[in-house]
């Protein structure tokens, strides 16, 4: 009795199966695993576009890297090997045709039959442990694009009338890449005031020589060589207002703005995106050392102080807390990694960044609301912080200030 029930056991399992009732986890089907895909050495634009997809950020330069047919393919294969980007795959895989295509088909495929259960998975939380409120801004009301001489003039107002401080940052392009036409590395320039968020297009801003080209060219074709060298205020008076930002103005706009000692200027490791600057626009005098700007105050070392003994006590930093929000941080991975300029603002705004958009296509024209947003924030929260620790911690502002 015992061996024929034994025996019948998996004939009568099997007819189950067949008639389509549930499986046993035994009998469950192995998971499916990614296709394998011959070695091969990468070229720098793929390292790059790896680099990019490991960051989850390919669905922002697919467009601009992938010229040709091998790296689309390239990009839909790569694609298909991890479960956050299996969604990319079959977007880009349709977008460019490729869908049927003999080299990337099993990849497209096996994303296919992934997203179903990608989507069943349960996502990761995106609260952090202390669960503070988002920075935030009102885009439409507190922050101006300066891309041409009307708005340069609307800054170059706003930022002359300042009195109290301003914060400085800057978004560059993720890497400098190798490819025809490459767009600028430099291409935000955030200048926060106690009232408004100027983001400076530096894209729209040529060097002087390449503008003092557009010039005379622009001369030429009008046969009026006298207004080559009109001015930005007579342009827009006239309702001709001049493509893109003159780098001579922006130059004396500068030279004022950072020479001024009646005005704090607070920045994040600032230097080193003056020495980005500098190379791009080498003949700006306005772009010198940090050294030379007159009352900089650094936010490196306020992050020093509030990590010190005295400032984890003055400031009420809870060593589990610190370790949670680490942990979450690396379990969290990319885009989730919090900063310095996130760890001050943490700790004396009590608001947290979202960085998300940190590593997204800042060369794209025109940017996203939340690019606009994000770029805006990370300038005016300097602001905010210079304002907080002025109205409690006064002997911060002093140690942080550059000698």
């Amino acid at each position: 009795m015992y061996q024929n029930v034994s025996k019948n056991k998996p004939e009568n399992h099997l007819n189950n199966i067949a008639k389509g009732q549930s499986k046993s986890p035994r009998d469950q089907e192995p998971r499916a695993l990614p296709p394998v895909l011959p070695h091969k050495v990468k070229n720098e634009v793929e390292r790059c576009l790896s680099w990019i997809m490991y960051n989850n950020q390919i669905d922002d330069f697919a467009e601009m890297l992938c010229c040709s047919t091998a790296l689309k393919i390239f990009v839909v294969n790569q694609c298909a090997r991890h479960s956050s980007s299996h969604a990319s795959c079959i977007r880009w895989s349709k977008k460019w045709s490729l869908v049927g295509h003999p080299e990337c088909a099993e990849s497209v495929l096996y994303a296919m039959t992934q997203s179903r259960s990608n989507a069943q998975r349960q996502k990761f939380t995106r609260c952090f442990p202390d669960n503070i409120p988002l920075c935030a801004i009102d885009v439409a009301s507190e922050v101006i694009v300066v891309d041409d001489a009307r708005s340069f003039l609307i800054a170059k107002t706003l930022l002359l009338a300042e009195r109290d401080c301003i914060g400085l940052d800057m978004e560059t392009m993720v890497k400098q890449f190798p490819i025809t036409d490459a767009p600028k590395l430099c291409q935000i320039l955030q200048v926060a005031t106690s009232t408004k968020a100027l983001l400076f297009d530096l894209a729209a801003m040529p060097s002087k020589h390449e503008f003092a080209k557009q010039c005379l060219r622009i001369a030429k074709e009008k046969g009026d060589d006298d207004d080559e060298k009109s001015s930005e205020s007579d342009n827009a008076e006239s309702g001709k207002t001049r493509k893109g930002l003159d780098p001579c103005a922006m130059d004396r706009l500068l030279s004022k703005v950072f020479g001024s000692s009646k005005v704090v200027k607070v920045g994040m490791s600032f230097d080193g995106d003056l020495k980005l600057l500098r190379k791009q626009y080498p003949a700006m005098a306005s772009l010198q050392t940090i050294r030379q700007m007159r009352k900089y105050m650094e936010l490196e070392q306020c992050l020093k102080f509030i990590r010190s003994s005295e400032g984890k006590r003055r400031f009420g930093v809870s060593s589990r807390l610190e370790s949670d929000i680490k942990t979450f941080c690396v379990r969290a991975g990319g885009s989730k990694r919090e900063g310095g300029l996130a760890t001050i603002v943490r700790h004396v705004l009590r608001q947290r960044l979202d960085k998300k958009e940190q590593l997204s296509n800042w060369a794209r024209r025109p940017l996203r609301l939340s690019q606009s947003a994000y770029a805006a924030i990370d300038a005016k929260c300097q602001v905010d912080v210079y304002h907080a620790l002025f109205a409690a911690h006064g002997d911060i502002i002093e140690h942080c200030m550059q000698p």
